[in-house]
């Protein structure tokens, strides 16, 4: 608050004190907050993310729905806006919209975060295949994630594989 005194015009301020508003269960404000941000920067994708975002959390899924077509609609051709969007849309239960989105992504710029977020999708739509060369790509990437490391195990102990049980053992 101290910071829209000295610059009432900055969207990125609105945005962390409605995440500062949220935190502490002032869910009216924290709205009226990412509201703003979206009022000052009308053409910004990512103000019409956090609202959205905000929006699925309280589990106003056609809001947040409309939210995140805006965020796209105003994307760039960057990766990260189709990442989060992507990801957005997987918390909400549109799948195929996700992978979409998480997919143009990674042709854009190939990353972790992405192929990790793909891996879970496709498990989780018992995609075993798809869903271990996601987890593959993603730990080619960055090795150190034990939770991906667990995933990807997961997902070859169960493959009909003759490498799978090998390859399963040696992640876990």
């Amino acid at each position: 608050q101290q910071a829209l005194q000295v610059d009432s015009m900055n969207n990125a301020t609105y945005r962390a004190l409605a995440q500062a508003l949220e935190s502490q269960g002032r869910y009216a404000e924290a709205q009226r907050s990412y509201e703003a941000a979206v009022r000052l920067r009308p053409d910004y994708w990512l103000n019409y993310y956090y609202l959205a975002a905000f929006l699925a959390t309280r589990d106003r899924r056609e809001e947040a729905l409309q939210q995140a077509a805006l965020a796209e609609s105003l994307a760039p051709a960057a990766s990260f806006p189709y990442a989060w969007l992507g990801s957005l849309h997987a918390s909400l239960g549109f799948m195929d919209k996700a992978k979409a989105l998480l997919l143009r992504s990674t042709e854009l710029e190939p990353d972790y975060y992405v192929f990790s977020n793909l891996g879970a999708i496709y498990q989780y739509e018992k995609q075993d295949q798809k869903a271990a060369e996601m987890y593959e790509r993603a730990l080619r990437m960055r090795a150190t994630d034990y939770r991906v490391w667990i995933n990807f195990a997961s997902i070859y102990s169960g493959l009909p594989l003759p490498e799978a049980r090998e390859k399963a053992a040696a992640a876990f």
